[in-house]
């Protein structure tokens, strides 16, 4: 957690690089780190967050989220959250922390 309090403290960088926030991070902490990394957004770093964690993904605001997926045939798809809702009807109730444990590795339209 500290860690990431301090990043408020430094020089802006342009880009800031974040994998896997809810390692070693008490979860009553992790609203406060996400809401920390979404200032430094809005301030003009571009964080790009890599996660395994529903729960982190469930502290994302859905025009924040995007999927990446990669398949061997078809190489790497980034999509954003918004768009995969509207792929199938299936999907409008699921938050974005659901959609990723029911869907990770089945992003595409046949197996929505």
């Amino acid at each position: 957690y500290l860690g990431f309090a301090s990043l408020q403290f430094v020089r802006p960088a342009s880009t800031l690089l974040v994998e896997a926030p809810e390692a070693g991070l008490d979860p009553s902490r992790l609203r406060e780190v996400i809401a920390l990394l979404r200032r430094l957004s809005e301030s003009g770093t571009q964080v790009v967050l890599a996660t395994r964690s529903h729960l982190v993904v469930n502290e994302l605001k859905p025009e924040e989220l995007s999927f990446v997926t990669r398949k061997a045939d078809e190489g790497t798809k980034v999509r954003k959250f918004a768009d995969l809702r509207l792929l199938s009807p299936r999907l409008a109730g699921l938050s974005p922390g659901d959609l990723w444990l029911h869907h990770s590795g089945a992003l595409d339209e046949a197996t929505l």
